[in-house]
């Protein structure tokens, strides 16, 4: 019904999770990711909520969370209140099917000069660079061909340190 793409620390694991997943779509398949911490006890980089799995759901009722985790209403971030997504298009977001050549509001937050916002389809994959004092930034596109778009952002969190996952989301699909 689902897979955690992101356990823990960013590690090689969840790395092979993510590209497994990434197949899957290419595909076709309509597969939800989420991802969560798996805290047991305090260690390095290992914190509770880190990663946390952000939803857009109606109420914070369980049988609503569970329904916006089932229908891909969300994505990760590598902590509580890191960078994060709003997609728009027609009243529809995130895990959501819109007509292909439908134009996607996209509102990034969160952000930190030099962080790297990935829009990532079956075709391609757009980098766009966030200039210093970035906190927020806004995008429109429109995917013709794609099956699905999905969204990250990438963020070198010290210097010597290669750059890292720090958002993850769900796709918007494309339906002809």
């Amino acid at each position: 019904d689902a897979i955690e793409v992101w356990n823990g620390v960013m590690s090689e694991r969840n790395l092979r999770a993510l590209a497994w997943w990434q197949g899957q779509l290419c595909q076709g398949r309509h597969l939800p990711m989420t991802g969560g911490s798996d805290f047991h006890r305090p260690e390095l980089l290992g914190d509770m909520g880190s990663p946390s799995t952000c939803l857009y759901a109606l109420s914070r009722e369980p049988e609503d969370l569970m329904a916006a985790l089932r229908a891909g209403h969300s994505y990760i971030s590598y902590v509580p209140k890191g960078p994060g997504i709003e997609v728009q298009c027609d009243k529809l977001g995130l895990g959501d099917t819109v007509k292909q050549g439908s134009e996607l509001e996209l509102r990034f937050f969160n952000l930190r000069g030099g962080d790297v916002l990935r829009l990532i389809t079956d075709l391609s994959m757009e980098e766009v660079s966030c200039e210093p004092n970035t906190a927020e930034r806004r995008l429109t596109r429109i995917f013709e061909d794609a099956k699905f778009c999905r969204f990250e952002v990438i963020r070198t969190y010290a210097p010597g340190l290669p750059p890292m996952v720090a958002m993850i989301s769900n796709p918007v699909y494309f339906e002809r």
